[in-house]
């Protein structure tokens, strides 16, 4: 549950695992139930994207105020890290090559920004929010087994092998 403390401000979300491409087609559709001129800012991991890259198209054609914040931690995070943290599994290759989605939103006539570290952050937060229609934030993130995300399963895990974390639930 997450309450948002001010009027006219909405968190929409599938509140389900597996919806992979959600995002992107979902926050298209929340900027026609809002106001002409507002802000609409897609949270997708790089796995999600890829299921529906090619509505970057539709962002560019409709040329909606949407903000598309990208994880990109190079890998279908949640299948890798169940494989690692459930299984101590061999990577069976949910990776993928390296793709500059910043590159791709340029080629859709989309501006592109990218922080890889916490110093690049704000400049490419100000770039995004100051451009006019839609924009992409590539953030460069580190994949679950060299960071472990706030799953229960997986942090009880890492505690358990020694590893640090950043959430114990």
């Amino acid at each position: 549950f997450w309450k948002i403390p001010e009027g006219g401000r909405f968190f929409v979300t599938n509140f389900a695992m597996g919806a992979l491409g959600y995002g992107l087609p979902a926050a298209i559709g929340a900027s026609y139930a809002l106001p002409e001129g507002s802000t609409v800012i897609n949270f997708t991991g790089d796995g999600s994207l890829g299921f529906v890259t090619g509505e970057m198209e539709t962002l560019a054609r409709l040329g909606k105020n949407i903000k598309v914040v990208l994880f990109n931690n190079g890998n279908f995070g949640w299948i890798r890290g169940t494989n690692h943290f459930s299984f101590g599994g061999p990577d069976f290759s949910p990776s993928f090559s390296k793709t500059n989605y910043v590159s791709l939103a340029n080629s859709f006539g989309i501006s592109g920004f990218r922080a890889s570290t916490l110093a690049e952050l704000n400049s490419a937060l100000e770039g995004l929010f100051k451009t006019s229609g839609p924009a992409l934030l590539e953030l460069m993130v580190p994949s679950p087994e060299q960071w472990v995300p706030p799953v229960p399963d997986w942090a009880q895990k890492a505690k358990g092998s020694g590893r640090d974390c950043d959430y114990w639930g």
